[in-house]
């Protein structure tokens, strides 16, 4: 058996599980609001030579 020795554990590099694995990832969409937005721009967040709008809440 071929493997790799690290930290005294031996690893295996033939094993296959037999078994699958899903993962779900929810994106959540952050809201601002005008007061926010307009704090972001005095704190400098946005380039001046980039055009940035607040629309629905979203920075776009």
């Amino acid at each position: 058996m071929s493997g790799i020795v690290a930290h005294g554990l031996q690893k295996f590099t033939s094993f296959k599980p037999n078994f699958s694995v899903t993962f779900m990832s929810v994106v959540t969409t952050k809201r601002f609001t005008i007061v926010q937005y307009h704090r972001l721009a005095k704190l400098g967040f946005f380039r001046e030579d980039k055009r940035v709008e607040l629309i629905r809440g979203e920075i776009i």
